[in-house]
């Protein structure tokens, strides 16, 4: 076996017949990869491309922020469905204090169910 048999084997793989004519960047989700991070793991992301970060719940959102790319449940904003739920802002500490009071009430008069 000689060296030129290694060179002729490698280059009739058909992965460097692959045409390049029409090739748009795109993977198989239709998306456009920027950084390595992008190729190993692009179902985490949201948006491709330039102008994108990660913000501090590890979605990657555009500069603008909220208004290009935030995620949605059922359509709504999840921000939305946060502060529904008692999840973010004031009133998130407004329902531990409520609930704090009932327990606090629940253990004074002595239930066995608190």
């Amino acid at each position: 076996m000689r060296a030129s048999d290694i060179l002729h084997a490698f280059s009739t793989t058909p992965i460097l017949h692959k045409t390049h004519a029409h090739d748009s960047g795109v993977n198989q989700f239709g998306l456009k990869p920027v950084n390595t991070y992008d190729y190993l793991n692009p179902t985490n992301l949201i948006n491709f491309g330039r102008g994108t970060t990660f913000d501090n719940l590890g979605i990657r959102r555009s500069e603008r922020g909220q208004i290009d790319s935030s995620p949605s449940l059922s359509g709504a904003p999840v921000t939305t469905h946060a502060q529904l739920a008692g999840l973010s802002g004031n009133d998130q500490l407004k329902m531990c204090e409520n609930e704090t009071m009932q327990l606090r009430l629940c253990m004074a008069r002595g239930g066995n169910t608190c």
